[in-house]
């Protein structure tokens, strides 16, 4: 249905200082990468851990032209 790029990347060692910026320059390098070989496809994400609200805020303000979907995940009981 689309592709997501990273995995709980609010927990990401690599963006701890960098946060949802460095998350969203190495999103976009993934994308155009992916897009050269698939024109078509569709990206969803930023699939954060639970409700992480400032990564989906950020993450809509600056993909709602070229998104699919808004993906978090959520451990019940964890």
């Amino acid at each position: 249905q689309s592709f997501v790029v990273g995995n709980e990347v609010n927990n990401l060692g690599r963006f701890k200082t960098t946060k949802y910026q460095g998350y969203h320059a190495a999103y976009l390098e993934y994308k155009q990468a992916i897009r050269a070989a698939l024109p078509n496809v569709k990206f969803s994400g930023p699939d954060t851990t639970s409700f992480v609200l400032p990564y989906l805020e950020q993450f809509a303000a600056t993909e709602y032209k070229d998104m699919s979907h808004l993906v978090f995940h959520y451990y019940c009981g964890a």
